[in-house]
């Protein structure tokens, strides 16, 4: 862009020096000394104002420029800082609710044969807790790449609807029935939070050069997610 402007200008110039060259000429051709004294002063009177007018002009150009490269600098650490942040934050997370699905999974698993249950004291020792940076940086969110916005604000609700729906895995016994519900309103939202997030974690180790981390095992739980799907489909 900057290229085209300064051409632009230096072709304004030239046309200038040729019409001022022509006035010169012309003048010339009268045979007069004060009118090719006039002319030949304005040649030069015009050329070393349009020279100092394109300098200027540049050297405003190239601290505009300068500004703008500082700028985008700045803006690019901010924008690495945020996802670095929330980056930490979801690695906790993430582990946390893995462990909370591989927890369920072997409970289910050996419920079935008569041991343990998910009840009220299961649910109070497996909380998943608050999500602390994230709320604090969602106002800056819009200074990341859109896709990862996507990515990171789809692992929070996973979370926290994984995070709600624990306590509907205790069974509750009404008069007239029993209310179950299935171990996938927990478990599906914390594959989910789980596995879905990757993509984005990816790219903010490729930008900030950090060690790819390995997925946080979930023991049973994506074989139970498919055995529950399975049974849902042949009721």
């Amino acid at each position: 862009m900057f290229g085209r402007h300064f051409q632009l200008w230096i072709g304004i110039g030239i046309s200038f020096a040729a019409i001022t060259l022509v006035v010169f000429v012309a003048a010339l051709t009268e045979s007069r000394a004060g009118e090719i004294a006039t002319a030949l002063g304005t040649v030069i009177g015009g050329s070393f104002v349009l020279a100092a007018a394109i300098l200027a002009w540049k050297s405003i150009q190239d601290q505009i420029a300068a500004q703008q490269t500082t700028e985008r600098g700045l803006r690019r650490e901010e924008m690495l800082s945020i996802a670095i942040a929330i980056y930490s934050e979801i690695l906790v997370l993430r582990e946390e609710v893995a462990k909370l699905a591989l927890i369920i999974g072997n409970t289910i698993r050996l419920a079935e044969y008569g041991y343990d249950k998910i009840d009220a004291q299961f649910i109070e020792d497996h909380k998943l807790r608050e999500p602390t940076i994230y709320p604090a940086l969602a106002a800056k969110l819009g200074l990341l790449q859109a896709d990862w916005v996507i990515y990171i604000t789809k692992f929070f609700r996973d979370f926290d609807t994984a995070k709600q729906n624990l306590s509907l895995l205790v069974q509750r016994e009404l008069p007239e029935k029993t209310i179950v519900f299935s171990p996938l309103v927990v478990l599906e939202h914390a594959l989910n939070a789980v596995y879905g997030v990757k993509p984005v974690l990816r790219k903010i180790e490729d930008l900030a050069g950090i060690p790819p981390v390995q997925d946080p095992d979930v023991g049973l739980a994506s074989e139970i997610v498919e055995e529950e799907r399975q049974s849902l489909r042949h009721r």
